[in-house]
């Protein structure tokens, strides 16, 4: 009877087909690991001449000084192992080089000029231990022009015939010999420990490297079951939002203190709620307490004098006695009340900052390096958010084949700015996981009707981003009129149910705001529009304003005015979008941005194949589209007016501005390797996710060659 039983069970359970494994989508597999392993051997097995160390002066301007004319610069530290000193600058003449400590001098060699370079090379004998306080100096044989930076802390001023305050000239040392980035890994490690006031202490090269191991070893196990093989993998939205938060998480320990962007102000802004229970009282105004400017300058990032912050690029330091310096002044009892002025910073409203002073509190009694770690890592998990709605997206907008939703999520989650600025102290990261989850609800609203439930989630998302930042405002609009527009389908026509859901969303949105901003104006004295900076070009007429939006996205038209972008701001938009890391300096190689732009229009030339393979869905579909751009094309309009009302402000056009819109990415994505049809789509998608990894993977290597290498 047994036997009987267990054959009717079989009879009654349905059959499972056994995994059909993709050749085309393996033999890719295989061949883009066994690339990307190669590349990666190739690039840790360059040899090249590394540095001890550099001052960090990031060269902003220059100064030009004539022949017979002595350039020196103080209070330069000599880093151990050092046998050449690189001036950056050129020189019709090889100049001498003299250094000096405690009134001697240490050595004096003519130098040799590389003009393709742009620096001046001085190779002296080797230093056996660090030496503080030296002095620099260049006796110039012929015309030279010098690059120079805003002074960082503890290094001197440049003097070139007379002084240049507040500027320091940009010098690098250099160790013996040339070696491959295998044989100076050690060394490597070595620095960025020493950078988070645990000097000799390698967990943090470990964590970091464990993270990142994990974040590559569960993407491959995504490739395998989802396109690989034809096999569903369960769960995979939270395994996709956690190769989100392992990847930010890696960033987060590389990545040195205060060199996200803005991280000084958020940090100020976070301890301010977290010591006194209340944001910084009048914006834009920026205070830091002796606690942070102390890191900073301890960290070697910058200090808090006058109007200026001194942005660097160097990691924190360069000596044992700077790591023993380090550690010993962040556990003193320092001051956390913000009293010293910074300058200018943006404001934001309170929510992300809040968020932020939890885990700042929970640290109290750690010291503030550790405190900012430990609220990176909290802000990875927004990144893991982000990662998992828009791969929700993705699975609303497209949900006939299952294996592209893999494509998209993943092609979110390793975006390399997405974990940068979300392995940071930024409110960016949160705004990136409500606009994900608002692109969200407009898609599940087309997907599956309207419904109250809906209507109620959205409400406290559009609170919630207006009470984030403002970039969000740009969203609201365009997200109210598509829920209004899949409303009005599901019921086929505008009834007061419909009309009502969607203004119920409204009014709960703004109701949200309001008491946030009423709770800021009476318990803080604070308005939630806080003045911001005064626009110079805000007296510019409605012509001007409008050309420079325009360049801001698109080249110039051959009428318009020449405008004071740098580059096209199309250009500088793509560029720090692929990658701009550190204060927006650390950039991938030119060809990369090139081979990038060539990828993403293959990638749009597959959309176009697939949407147009079908017009009768794109016309059935085209008021969801609608509803994307109206949310898009404000964002955007928002972002072009931000850079032309503060053109006088450097780099403000930045890629990151654009991450609201990742949930859009991820479905491009998406719908390019279904483009490649059904033989080669997911060969296609397994492309797109390894190119992924290797933007994510060099995009950290990167950053630890610029600040460690």
């Amino acid at each position: 009877m047994a036997l009987l039983e267990g054959r009717r069970e079989a009879v009654r359970r349905p059959l499972r087909a056994a995994p059909r494994w993709d050749r085309r989508a393996l033999a890719c597999c295989v061949l883009a690991v066994l690339v990307l392993a190669g590349g990666l051997g190739l690039a840790l097995s360059r040899s090249e001449q590394h540095r001890s160390g550099t001052n960090g002066v990031f060269s902003q301007a220059q100064v030009v000084a004539p022949a017979g004319a002595t350039a020196c610069q103080g209070r330069e530290l000599l880093p151990a192992g050092t046998v050449e000193v690189q001036i950056a600058g050129v020189s019709e003449a090889p100049p001498v080089v003299v250094l000096r400590h405690d009134g001697r001098v240490l050595d004096r060699v003519v130098a040799t000029v590389d003009q393709r370079a742009g620096v001046i090379r001085a190779p002296i004998e080797r230093t056996e231990q660090a030496r503080d306080d030296v002095r620099v100096c260049l006796v110039l044989g012929g015309a030279s022009v010098l690059a120079r930076g805003i002074t960082p802390p503890g290094v001197g001023t440049a003097v070139v015939e007379r002084a240049w305050p507040g500027s320091s000239l940009a010098i690098r040392y250099l160790m013996s010999g040339s070696r491959s980035w295998w044989a100076f890994a050690a060394t490597a490690a070595e620095r960025i420990s020493g950078g988070h006031a645990h000097s000799g202490i390698a967990w943090v090269v470990w964590a970091a490297a464990g993270l990142l191991a994990a974040s590559l070893a569960l993407t491959g196990l995504i490739v395998l079951r989802t396109l690989v093989r034809d096999q569903p993998m369960p769960r995979l939205g939270v395994a996709i939002a956690l190769v989100a938060v392992l990847n930010a998480a890696a960033w987060s320990f590389v990545t040195p203190a205060f060199q996200v962007p803005d991280e000084v102000a958020h940090v100020a802004y976070v301890q301010s709620l977290g010591e006194t229970g209340r944001p910084p009282a009048h914006p834009p105004a920026l205070l830091l307490s002796r606690e942070q400017a102390t890191a900073m300058e301890e960290t070697g990032f910058g200090g808090a004098s006058g109007q200026n912050l001194a942005v660097t690029y160097r990691a924190a330091a360069w000596s044992r006695a700077q790591e023993h310096r380090l550690a010993a002044d962040l556990e003193r009892p320092l001051s956390r009340r913000q009293t010293i002025a910074a300058g200018e910073a943006e404001p934001e409203p309170p929510l992300y900052y809040a968020l932020e002073a939890i885990p700042y509190r929970l640290a109290h009694h750690a010291n503030l390096l550790d405190r900012i770690m430990l609220m990176r890592l909290v802000s990875t998990l927004l990144a893991g958010a982000t990662a998992l709605l828009s791969f929700l997206f993705v699975k609303e907008c497209l949900p006939a084949k299952p294996w592209a939703w893999a494509v998209g999520g993943l092609g979110v989650a390793l975006v390399p700015m997405l974990g940068f600025i979300a392995g940071g102290v930024n409110p960016d990261a949160l705004l990136f996981a409500l606009s994900a989850g608002l692109f969200l609800c407009v898609a599940r609203a087309w997907r599956r009707g309207l419904t109250m439930r809906l209507a109620l989630v959205a409400g406290p998302l559009i609170g919630a981003g207006m009470l984030t930042k403002v970039n969000f405002y740009g969203l609201v609009l365009g997200a109210l009129l598509g829920l209004a527009l899949a409303a009005r389908r599901t019921t086929l026509a505008w009834d007061r149910r419909a009309l009502g859901m969607v203004g119920g969303a409204a009014l709960l949105g703004g109701g949200l705001f309001a008491a946030g901003a009423v709770f800021e104006a009476v318990v803080w004295q604070r308005s939630v529009f806080a003045a911001r900076p005064i626009a110079p070009e805000s007296h510019v007429g409605l012509w001007s304003h409008f050309g420079y939006v325009w360049q801001v996205f698109l080249p110039r038209l051959p009428f318009q005015p020449q405008t004071a972008l740098v580059e096209p701001g199309y250009q500088q938009l793509f560029e720090s979008f692929i990658g701009a890391f550190g204060q927006l300096i650390v950039r991938f190689p030119t060809w990369v941005y090139q081979l990038f732009a060539v990828g993403l229009a293959l990638v749009g030339l597959l959309v176009v194949r697939v949407l147009h393979a079908d017009p009768r869905e794109l016309r059935w579909r085209r008021g969801e589209l609608l509803s994307y751009v109206a949310m898009a094309l404000p964002l955007l309009l928002l972002i072009g007016l931000s850079a032309d009302l503060r053109r006088h402000l450097v780099a403000l056009v930045q890629g990151r501005y654009l991450l609201p819109l990742l949930p859009l990415f991820g479905a491009m994505l998406a719908l390019g390797a279904r483009g490649a049809g059904e033989r080669w789509g997911r060969t296609v998608g397994v492309a797109i996710v390894m190119g992924a990894v290797a933007w994510s993977l060099f995009g950290q290597l990167l950053t630890i060659a610029w600040f460690y290498g």
